[in-house]
């Protein structure tokens, strides 16, 4: 099979996850670079021999459409490396108003000399991969719709008790709260939260290079922390996660601090 698309760059340091990809990508693929076409502008055509398809369905022939690093405006890194002939990539691609299209340091998209060296699991996971594995908690900044809750502040305000500010002051400044948020946007869980020794090993587990916060039962140190986390349960009722069109589970994070006489948060995403 021969592949046209348009020239990237062979250098990744995005730190989205491998799941991330995999589900943002509309076509996966490893192939050999035939030809570079040259062009005036920031992007490159090339032909592809086509070696394996991981995920969707391609034609013999098609056109690929990359958008370089620096078509966006900013700097070009040492990083940036054009496509040559005989070099083998593995490409993730999304398909956009009909076409597909990979890109720049935006995309994991890269030499199999460099998947080897930069995601060395890649290979292993893409022949592995069951498509169905949903069953995690999609946190921080990998989701596309964040989970908020609603009348948070109403909840707290009239429920708080300010008496245990004293606690705070004096143990220290803020109490942070780990949610779980399923699907349907129903609080599943609402534990503190704190980064103990061996943090990696003991609270988190790896699913395809995706960090998931177990959100473990840690002991409430001060009465600031115990108010902070029953409040917490009080608010049921939030906006869902949507990743890739869908809702899915979420966590998040909810800082608890006092200031100018008042309880205060923050919903870090």
């Amino acid at each position: 099979m021969i592949f046209t698309f348009a020239q990237t760059f062979a250098c990744d340091y995005e730190e989205m996850s491998f799941l991330w990809w995999y589900f943002k990508s509309d076509l996966i693929f490893t192939g050999n670079i035939i030809k570079v076409f040259k062009s005036d502008s920031a992007s490159y055509d090339v032909q592809i021999l086509i070696d394996k398809v991981y995920k969707g369905k391609t034609k013999d022939t098609l056109q690929l459409t990359v958008h370089s690093y620096h078509e966006h405006g900013r700097i070009m890194s040492d990083c940036d490396v054009y496509m040559k002939p005989n070099e083998k990539w593995l490409i993730y691609s999304k398909k956009e108003n009909e076409k597909y299209c990979t890109g720049g340091q935006e995309s994991r998209s890269n030499q199999i000399s460099n998947i080897v060296r930069y995601h060395p699991k890649d290979f292993e996971w893409l022949d592995s991969i069951n498509v169905k594995v949903t069953d995690f908690y999609w946190n921080w900044n990998e989701y596309d719709i964040a989970p908020k809750p609603n009348h948070i502040n109403s909840i707290i305000q009239e429920n708080f008790n300010t008496t245990t500010v004293d606690t705070i002051l004096i143990n220290g400044t803020w109490a942070f709260v780990l949610c779980n948020i399923d699907l349907n946007g129903l609080l599943t869980k609402a534990n503190l939260f704190y980064y103990p020794k061996d943090f990696e090993h003991e609270t988190t587990s790896l699913i395809y290079e995706k960090i998931q916060y177990l959100n473990p039962e840690v002991e409430c140190l001060t009465d600031f922390q115990k108010e902070a986390v029953r409040i917490t349960k009080m608010i049921n009722n939030w906006t869902p996660t949507v990743f890739c069109g869908e809702n899915v589970k979420g966590q998040v994070l909810i800082k608890y601090f006092y200031e100018n006489g008042k309880i205060q948060t923050e919903i870090i995403n």
